[in-house]
Protein backbone atom coordinates (compact mmCIF):
# COMPACT_ATOMS: atom_id res chain seq x y z
CA UNK A 1 0.00 0.00 0.00
CA UNK A 2 1.28 3.46 -0.87
CA UNK A 3 -0.17 6.56 0.68
CA UNK A 4 0.59 10.12 1.74
CA UNK A 5 -1.31 11.72 4.56
CA UNK A 6 -4.98 11.63 3.65
CA UNK A 7 -4.20 11.26 -0.06
CA UNK A 8 -3.70 7.82 -1.50
CA UNK A 9 -1.21 7.35 -4.29
CA UNK A 10 -2.62 4.60 -6.43
CA UNK A 11 -0.65 2.86 -9.14
CA UNK A 12 -2.21 0.06 -11.13
CA UNK A 13 -0.68 -2.13 -13.79
CA UNK A 14 -2.73 -4.90 -15.34
CA UNK A 15 -1.05 -7.57 -17.42
CA UNK A 16 -4.17 -8.01 -19.49
CA UNK A 17 -5.07 -6.77 -22.94
CA UNK A 18 -6.33 -3.63 -24.71
CA UNK A 19 -4.69 -0.33 -25.53
CA UNK A 20 -1.27 0.06 -27.13
CA UNK A 21 0.78 -1.20 -24.22
CA UNK A 22 0.78 -4.87 -23.39
CA UNK A 23 0.95 -4.15 -19.67
CA UNK A 24 -1.65 -1.45 -19.65
CA UNK A 25 -2.92 1.06 -17.09
CA UNK A 26 -6.31 0.44 -15.50
CA UNK A 27 -9.32 1.74 -17.49
CA UNK A 28 -9.74 4.78 -15.22
CA UNK A 29 -6.21 5.88 -16.04
CA UNK A 30 -5.69 4.70 -19.60
CA UNK A 31 -7.13 7.94 -21.03
CA UNK A 32 -3.80 9.36 -19.96
CA UNK A 33 -1.64 6.85 -21.84
CA UNK A 34 1.82 8.34 -22.30
CA UNK A 35 1.61 10.51 -19.20
CA UNK A 36 3.79 9.52 -16.27
CA UNK A 37 1.64 11.25 -13.66
CA UNK A 38 -1.94 12.42 -13.84
CA UNK A 39 -4.56 13.89 -11.56
CA UNK A 40 -8.06 12.44 -11.78
CA UNK A 41 -11.00 13.36 -9.55
CA UNK A 42 -8.63 14.76 -6.94
CA UNK A 43 -6.53 11.58 -6.85
CA UNK A 44 -2.93 11.33 -7.94
CA UNK A 45 -2.28 8.47 -10.38
CA UNK A 46 1.14 7.17 -11.30
CA UNK A 47 0.93 4.98 -14.40
CA UNK A 48 3.25 2.02 -14.93
CA UNK A 49 3.29 1.80 -18.70
CA UNK A 50 4.92 -1.57 -19.42
CA UNK A 51 7.39 -4.11 -18.07
CA UNK A 52 7.24 -6.80 -20.74
CA UNK A 53 11.04 -6.74 -21.16
CA UNK A 54 12.00 -6.15 -17.53
CA UNK A 55 14.92 -8.47 -16.72
CA UNK A 56 13.49 -9.48 -13.34
CA UNK A 57 10.15 -10.28 -14.93
CA UNK A 58 11.87 -12.37 -17.61
CA UNK A 59 13.85 -14.20 -14.90
CA UNK A 60 10.68 -15.10 -13.01
CA UNK A 61 9.11 -16.63 -16.11
CA UNK A 62 12.31 -18.42 -17.10
CA UNK A 63 12.67 -19.95 -13.63
CA UNK A 64 9.12 -21.30 -13.81
CA UNK A 65 9.72 -22.95 -17.16
CA UNK A 66 13.03 -24.38 -15.94
CA UNK A 67 11.33 -25.85 -12.87
CA UNK A 68 8.50 -27.34 -14.94
CA UNK A 69 10.82 -28.80 -17.58
CA UNK A 70 12.71 -30.90 -15.02
CA UNK A 71 10.02 -33.53 -15.48
CA UNK A 72 10.42 -33.61 -19.26
CA UNK A 73 13.19 -34.78 -21.58
CA UNK A 74 11.94 -33.03 -24.72
CA UNK A 75 9.28 -30.35 -24.96
CA UNK A 76 7.82 -27.38 -26.83
CA UNK A 77 6.99 -24.15 -24.98
CA UNK A 78 3.81 -22.22 -25.76
CA UNK A 79 3.87 -18.62 -24.53
CA UNK A 80 0.25 -17.50 -24.30
CA UNK A 81 -1.60 -14.24 -23.86
CA UNK A 82 -5.22 -13.15 -24.36
CA UNK A 83 -6.40 -12.88 -27.95
CA UNK A 84 -8.01 -9.73 -29.34
CA UNK A 85 -10.20 -8.97 -32.37
CA UNK A 86 -8.12 -8.23 -35.46
CA UNK A 87 -10.38 -5.20 -36.04
CA UNK A 88 -8.39 -3.56 -33.23
CA UNK A 89 -5.15 -4.15 -35.12
CA UNK A 90 -3.94 -0.54 -34.90
CA UNK A 91 -4.00 -0.82 -31.13
CA UNK A 92 -2.68 -4.38 -31.22
CA UNK A 93 0.58 -3.86 -33.10
CA UNK A 94 2.54 -3.06 -29.95
CA UNK A 95 0.55 -5.65 -28.04
CA UNK A 96 1.69 -8.36 -30.45
CA UNK A 97 5.31 -7.22 -30.63
CA UNK A 98 5.63 -7.01 -26.85
CA UNK A 99 4.16 -10.48 -26.42
CA UNK A 100 6.68 -11.82 -28.94
CA UNK A 101 9.49 -9.87 -27.24
CA UNK A 102 8.76 -11.39 -23.83
CA UNK A 103 8.56 -14.88 -25.34
CA UNK A 104 11.84 -14.41 -27.18
CA UNK A 105 13.69 -13.03 -24.15
CA UNK A 106 12.60 -15.92 -21.94
CA UNK A 107 13.41 -18.54 -24.57
CA UNK A 108 16.83 -16.99 -25.24
CA UNK A 109 17.68 -16.95 -21.55
CA UNK A 110 16.85 -20.65 -21.29
CA UNK A 111 18.66 -21.53 -24.52
CA UNK A 112 15.48 -22.84 -26.14
CA UNK A 113 15.84 -23.15 -29.92
CA UNK A 114 13.40 -21.10 -32.01
CA UNK A 115 11.88 -24.34 -33.33
CA UNK A 116 10.93 -25.34 -29.79
CA UNK A 117 8.81 -22.40 -28.72
CA UNK A 118 5.79 -20.52 -30.10
CA UNK A 119 3.92 -17.35 -29.13
CA UNK A 120 0.20 -18.13 -29.10
CA UNK A 121 -3.12 -16.56 -28.17
CA UNK A 122 -5.97 -17.93 -26.10
CA UNK A 123 -9.44 -17.22 -24.74
CA UNK A 124 -10.83 -15.55 -27.88
CA UNK A 125 -14.32 -14.11 -27.39
CA UNK A 126 -17.53 -15.46 -28.86
CA UNK A 127 -18.36 -12.46 -31.01
CA UNK A 128 -17.81 -12.80 -34.74
CA UNK A 129 -14.80 -11.78 -36.74
CA UNK A 130 -11.18 -12.83 -36.78
CA UNK A 131 -9.11 -12.85 -33.60
CA UNK A 132 -5.35 -12.72 -33.13
CA UNK A 133 -3.58 -16.03 -33.62
CA UNK A 134 -2.26 -18.60 -33.74
CA UNK A 135 -4.84 -19.94 -31.35
CA UNK A 136 -3.32 -22.15 -28.67
CA UNK A 137 -5.37 -25.20 -29.71
CA UNK A 138 -4.44 -24.85 -33.37
CA UNK A 139 -0.77 -24.56 -32.40
CA UNK A 140 -1.03 -27.65 -30.19
CA UNK A 141 -2.63 -29.63 -32.98
CA UNK A 142 -0.16 -28.54 -35.68
CA UNK A 143 2.97 -29.04 -33.58
CA UNK A 144 1.84 -32.41 -32.23
CA UNK A 145 1.50 -33.65 -35.83
CA UNK A 146 5.27 -33.22 -36.12
CA UNK A 147 5.79 -35.73 -33.34
CA UNK A 148 6.06 -33.49 -30.27
CA UNK A 149 4.47 -35.17 -27.24
CA UNK A 150 5.34 -32.77 -24.41
CA UNK A 151 4.19 -29.17 -24.11
CA UNK A 152 4.76 -26.50 -21.50
CA UNK A 153 2.33 -23.59 -21.44
CA UNK A 154 3.71 -20.38 -19.98
CA UNK A 155 0.75 -17.94 -19.78
CA UNK A 156 3.05 -14.92 -19.71
CA UNK A 157 0.16 -12.61 -20.61
CA UNK A 158 -1.46 -13.10 -17.19
CA UNK A 159 -0.14 -12.10 -13.79
CA UNK A 160 -2.27 -14.38 -11.65
CA UNK A 161 -4.65 -17.32 -11.68
CA UNK A 162 -8.04 -16.35 -13.15
CA UNK A 163 -10.75 -17.87 -15.36
CA UNK A 164 -8.47 -17.79 -18.41
CA UNK A 165 -5.91 -19.84 -16.48
CA UNK A 166 -7.95 -22.15 -14.25
CA UNK A 167 -10.63 -22.96 -16.84
CA UNK A 168 -9.43 -22.04 -20.32
CA UNK A 169 -6.03 -23.70 -19.86
CA UNK A 170 -6.31 -26.13 -16.96
CA UNK A 171 -9.62 -27.61 -18.12
CA UNK A 172 -10.41 -26.71 -21.73
CA UNK A 173 -6.95 -26.75 -23.34
CA UNK A 174 -5.81 -29.64 -21.13
CA UNK A 175 -8.81 -31.71 -22.28
CA UNK A 176 -7.95 -30.89 -25.89
CA UNK A 177 -4.35 -31.99 -25.31
CA UNK A 178 -5.59 -35.27 -23.80
CA UNK A 179 -7.64 -35.90 -26.94
CA UNK A 180 -4.51 -35.35 -29.03
CA UNK A 181 -2.62 -37.78 -26.83
CA UNK A 182 0.01 -35.24 -25.75
CA UNK A 183 1.30 -34.21 -22.34
CA UNK A 184 0.52 -30.63 -21.34
CA UNK A 185 1.93 -28.88 -18.25
CA UNK A 186 1.31 -25.27 -17.24
CA UNK A 187 3.89 -23.16 -15.43
CA UNK A 188 2.91 -21.75 -12.06
CA UNK A 189 1.40 -18.27 -12.18
CA UNK A 190 3.25 -15.36 -10.60
CA UNK A 191 0.41 -14.62 -8.17
CA UNK A 192 1.87 -13.37 -4.87
CA UNK A 193 5.44 -14.56 -5.39
CA UNK A 194 7.54 -12.29 -3.13
CA UNK A 195 9.99 -11.59 -5.96
CA UNK A 196 7.13 -10.52 -8.21
CA UNK A 197 5.66 -8.28 -5.51
CA UNK A 198 9.10 -6.73 -5.08
CA UNK A 199 9.24 -6.14 -8.84
CA UNK A 200 5.87 -4.39 -8.78
CA UNK A 201 6.90 -2.30 -5.81
CA UNK A 202 10.03 -1.10 -7.57
CA UNK A 203 8.07 -0.25 -10.72
CA UNK A 204 5.63 1.74 -8.62
CA UNK A 205 8.36 3.62 -6.80
CA UNK A 206 9.96 4.56 -10.12
CA UNK A 207 6.91 6.55 -11.21
CA UNK A 208 5.64 7.89 -7.87
CA UNK A 209 6.89 11.28 -6.64
CA UNK A 210 9.28 10.40 -3.83
CA UNK A 211 7.94 13.13 -1.57
CA UNK A 212 4.48 11.55 -1.68
CA UNK A 213 5.40 7.95 -0.98
CA UNK A 214 5.53 6.22 2.39
CA UNK A 215 5.97 2.44 2.50
CA UNK A 216 3.91 0.44 4.97
CA UNK A 217 3.73 -3.26 5.71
Amino acid sequence: DLYTGNRRVRTDSNFRYQKKTWLRPIPSARTYTGARRVHCYGCHYAVVQSFHDNSNFVNLLANRIQHTSKRLSDYHVLFSTHSLPVTQLDDNEQYQSQHLKTSSLVATQLGIHSHNWTSVYQSAGLRGGKWLGPDIKIALNDISKNGCKNFIICPCGFLSDNAEILFDIDIDVKSFADELGVNLIRTESLNDDPQFIELLKNLILEVCPKELVHETN
